[in-house]
């Protein structure tokens, strides 16, 4: 065991060296730096934003509305992760691991392991998790960056930030595994990371065609409402000019008054009529939006969510009262994206998705994304154990 244990420390010790030895990882640790200064160099004072020593003055965006702190946990979450680590320093990160399989398995090193007493499976195993090494270092290094910008800048110390360092890597993981198997079968470093980020452009365009049908959907649903309550309101409408009628007409069924009671009754059916129709359009729509939804996330459950594994990490440092201090105060205009008079609160519609959004759960989003890795990975390894190198 303890034999095992020093291979598979040597293995890792080499893999690690040879990592090292990139020059792309301490260029993308510089950049990290780099993102981080950016981040310390903007701040909030009781006039406004400052950038350095310049003030910009700003009745919104300032330390009377906005605490430091929540400045920067939401300058973190919402452009540091997702834009800075979930997209450049993740290809960044794919463009140095994925010769790690091609070159191992092309370059006539994997005879000389091989002819050593080392099973196949701890020896891809070992090249795997060092390539998930250089997704851990990076972020790690960041997120200590980040952890003493808050503490210092903000004077609130977060230890919710290093959730950044389990999801990053659980993100780069989904990735990397299609890297492993693509590197595996073709060989090529260049082509499995043009493949792999093929793949990766799928999942976006997985994700961002549920999110779409999402987002139509939950308009549906609140066009619903909001016809509804329109019909609503000219059915208690169309009661009082009723009764307006009955007493125009005891006075005198010839009168003005009456004529004038007896038109607005016969609008006021007429509105209801039309309302009733639009209703029922709005209803057929959402019944065929709920539908195409419905598949697609079907679609996105099978896939790795790593758009929303990402967002994890929003959802545990931001509430939404924390977003609300980042909206503007006045209220967008209602829309309506048929170009009907049935209009909709644009703040109403962006809760809504929040919300649906914040109940999917970790098991959910974590869970499913990983039986898809776990699957890819087995069958590299099958591949990896029968193949004759």
């Amino acid at each position: 065991m303890s034999g095992m244990a020093i291979q598979t420390g040597a293995l890792f010790l080499d893999a690690y060296r040879e990592l090292n030895a990139r020059k792309l990882f301490w260029i993308t640790l510089a950049i990290s730096g780099v993102v981080v200064a950016a981040f310390a160099a903007v701040g909030l004072s009781p006039a406004g934003l400052t950038i350095l020593w310049w003030e910009i003055p700003n009745d919104w965006a300032n330390s009377k509305n906005i605490a430091p702190a929540v400045l920067y946990k939401f300058a973190f979450a919402t452009m540091g992760i997702p834009i800075w680590l979930a997209w450049i320093a993740t290809i960044l990160g794919l463009v140095s691991t994925a010769s790690i399989i091609p070159e191992f398995i092309a370059g006539g090193s994997i005879e000389l392991t091989l002819s050593k007493p080392i099973g196949r499976m701890r020896l891809f195993l070992t090249k795997y998790v060092t390539a998930l090494l250089f997704a851990a270092l990076q972020v790690t290094v960041f997120s200590v960056a980040v952890f003493l910008l808050i503490g210092i800048r903000g004077s609130v110390w977060e230890p919710r930030v290093f959730l950044a360092i389990p999801l990053i890597v659980i993100f780069f993981s989904y990735l990397y595994c299609v890297c492993a198997l693509l590197g595996l079968l073709t060989r090529s470093t260049i082509a499995a990371l043009l493949l792999t980020l093929l793949v990766w452009f799928v999942f976006f365009g997985v994700h961002t065609t549920e999110q779409v049908f999402l987002m139509l959907r939950e308009t549906s649903t609140l066009k619903i409402g909001r016809a509804e309550g329109m019909i609503e309101q000219l059915k208690a409408q169309q009661t009082r000019q009723e009764a307006e009628l009955v007493a125009a007409r005891e006075e005198d069924a010839g009168s003005v008054r009456t004529t004038a009671a007896v038109n607005a009754l016969d609008g006021t059916g007429q509105a209801i009529g039309r309302r009733t129709q639009q209703l029922e359009d709005i209803r057929g729509t959402a019944g065929w939006m709920e539908t195409t939804h419905r598949y697609v996330f079907y679609v996105k459950t099978a896939l790795p969510k790593t758009a929303e594994t990402v967002e994890l990490l929003e959802r545990s440092l931001l509430s939404t009262e924390d977003y609300d201090r980042f909206r503007p105060r006045q209220e967008p205009p209602p829309f309506s994206l048929t170009g009907d008079d049935i209009k909709i609160s644009q703040r109403a519609l962006e809760k809504r998705l929040i919300e649906v959004l914040r109940e999917r759960s970790v098991a959910w989003v974590i869970g499913t994304s990983l039986l898809f890795e776990l699957l890819v990975v087995l069958v590299t390894l099958r591949i990896f154990a029968r193949r004759d190198f």
